[in-house]
Parts: C-alpha cells; structure tokens; sequence
C-alpha cells in the first residue's frame, strides 16, 4: 500500500512540473506571435513582403504628425484600419510618398483634423476613412483610384475636393451629409458613383459627369436643396432611383438618349411619404427615349432633341435596333478594318470591358438573330 502511495505521489509531482513547462511553453508562443513593434509613437507590423504597416499611434495629445517614410530600413507602405481612430487633437497630417492604402477607419471621428497630406503613391481610401472628421476643408486626392463607403461622411466643413485624373469609383455614401461642399470636379476615368455617394449636399449646385462615368446610385444626389444644373455624358447608361430626388432646384434636365435606364422616382420631390415631380420641371430628351418615357409616366414637361447619338448598347447604326449589321460593324472595330469614335467603341463594348474584342460581336451577332 506504501508503495502505490508513493508511485502515485511521484507521478502527481511529475504531472504537475510537465503542465507547469507546457503552460511556459505555450506562454511563451502567444507572446512571440503577437510581439509589438514600436517606434516613437507609432506601433507597426512587418508585411510578408517586408514593408512595414502601421497599426497605432499612442499619441492622444499630438496636433501634427508625420508619418515616417522608412523604419529600421523598410518602407512604411500602409496605414492599417483604425491606426489614427478618435485622435482628437490631430490638426494636420503628412503621409509619406512610400504609403500606397489606407484602411477602413483610419481617421475616423478625428475632429480636429484640418489638414491631411496625401503621398503621391496613395491609391485606395478605405471605408470610414476620414468619417466624422468635422474639421477637414478641403482635400486633395489626385492619385486616389478608389474611394470607400462613407469614406469622408459627415466631414461638414469640407468645401471642395480636388479628385484628381484616376478616380475610378465613389462607394456608398462616400460624401454624405457633407453639407458644406460645394465645389467638385469628377475625374476623366470615373466608371461608378454608388448608392448615397453625394446625398444631403445641401451647398452642391453644379455637378458635370465625364463621358466615362456609366452608372450613378440610388440616391446618390438625394436631397442635394440648391443644385441646379446636371449635365450627363455620352458613357451614361444607368441613373439609379431616388438619384436626384428632393433636388428642388434642379428644374431644367437634358438627359441624352444613351441613358436607357431611369430608376423610380429619380427626379421626385418628396412630402413626407408621398412623392410627386415640380410642375416647373422640363426635361429635354429625345423622343422615344426611356427619358422620354419617364416624363410621360410622371407628366413631366418635355422638350424634344434629336440628339443623334446611338442609345442602344450594340447599335452601331443608330436606327434603335440590334442588327446582323452591327455585329459586322463591331466584328471590323475588332480586327482594324475599319476606325471608330469614342462613342462608337462605347456601344461596340457589349461586355462593357473597356475592350473591344471579337467576343463583344459574337454577342451582338447572338442577340440580332435572337439567341
């Protein structure tokens, strides 16, 4: 009996000293996996590619930070979500040319920030990016690509933004709320505004879309009290419902024959729950058009134009049908055999890639024969 006692005493201290090493072990793991970089302010993590991307700035207190280009030897190339979050003594900020994205959140609710410096390499503003940043004027985005959902909402000082050459896409509610702007000019490149984007910009009065831009949201200039003039460019296929609605001001509309989609109530005017369009309203389209068929759904006055523009996405011709001849047309854009305008090539674009290619005449081709 002494001796079972004793074996069993022994194996319960070498349980004990084995769960005791094992948990050191695994101690030890967790704290190597997730061991903090820092430098100065800045906490930061190295990317598999070997570049450096900061996670955190400690500073509550700082009013004007640069961003450095390098630590320890590598390239600062990302500002991670949420770094710069509810730092609310931030007046300006440098970012260095090094940094190429910005994550979601990354200056939310700074409301002092006045000043943000972007690197000429930046390309992507993520989500909430600068949400709620209440102090920020103007801002420069000349290289941006890409502009996440509610990216600068709520910024209500914000007066003018400069978009630059390469912005490609505005996300859902990019802009909103923001009740100051009043001055903005969209890239040559744009494709895309989404839902919201431009809603309640209550100081917005004049908006020019490029010949680029194919489709804008619902919603998307919802609310927007003194704009008055909207001009749409020969790309424009899509206006979403709600786009233009509570536009009081916005009595005089020329919508091009290439617009084959108007959503519900794009141009409305909203009484609580119930909608109805301006009596002073005028819409100048072309007759047949889906423009025109809007105003006579809605009673809307119409002054009609012969814009003579192609308005259905494979007819070449521009007899408003989808022919045998326009699948020839298209097939001799592909292969050089004969020259095409900018409009041209944009209905020739079944696909709407951005390239013609012999694909895009097979399609028209199966659609004039009804296949």
């Amino acid at each position: 009996m002494s001796w079972n006692k004793t074996f069993f005493s022994k194996m319960c201290i070498r349980i004990a000293v084995i769960t005791f090493l094992l948990s050191l072990g695994i101690t030890y793991t967790v704290n190597t996996a997730y061991a903090i970089n820092s430098y100065g302010d800045f906490t930061y993590s190295i990317l598999d590619d070997g570049t450096v991307r900061i996670d955190n700035f400690n500073n509550m207190y700082a009013e004007n930070v640069s961003i450095p280009a390098s630590i320890d030897g590598k390239g600062v190339s990302e500002i991670n979500a949420r770094a710069f979050m509810h730092k609310r003594n931030l007046v300006t900020v440098t970012i260095p040319d090094s940094v190429n994205a910005i994550g979601e959140q990354a200056f939310s609710d700074c409301l002092s920030l006045a000043t943000i410096d972007f690197g000429f390499n930046v390309t992507k503003l993520g989500a909430y990016c600068f949400d709620n940043c209440k102090s920020l004027c103007t801002v420069n985005l000349a290289n941006i690509q890409t502009i996440g959902d509610k990216c600068f909402y709520n910024c209500t000082a914000l007066k003018s933004v400069n978009l630059g050459s390469s912005l490609v896409s505005i996300g859902r509610n990019a802009f909103s709320n923001c009740c100051m702007l009043s001055d903005i000019t969209f890239s040559s490149v744009l494709l895309s505004i989404a839902d919201y984007a431009f809603s309640k910009c209550a100081a917005l009065k004049t908006v020019t879309f490029p010949d680029t831009l194919k489709s804008i949201g619902n919603s998307a200039f919802n609310d927007c009290a003194i704009l008055e003039n909207v001009s749409f460019g020969k790309g424009m296929v899509a206006v979403g419902a709600y786009c233009f609605e509570n536009c009081a001001s916005l009595l005089k509309i020329t919508v091009p024959p290439n617009v084959i989609s108007i959503g519900s109530k794009a141009f409305a005017l909203r009484d609580g729950v119930s909608f109805s369009h301006s009596a002073d309203l005028e819409m100048t389209c072309q007759k047949g058009s889906n423009a025109d068929a809007y105003c006579k759904l809605n009673k809307i006055t119409t002054v009609y134009k012969d814009f003579n523009m192609l308005f259905l996405i494979g007819d070449l011709n521009g007899n408003g049908k989808i022919e045998v001849s326009d699948a020839r047309t298209a097939l001799r854009f592909c292969v050089g055999l004969e020259k095409y305008t900018q409009e041209e090539e944009y209905y020739a674009d079944f696909n709407q890639s951005n390239t013609l290619e012999v694909s895009d005449a097979r399609q028209i081709l199966r659609v004039a024969v009804g296949l």
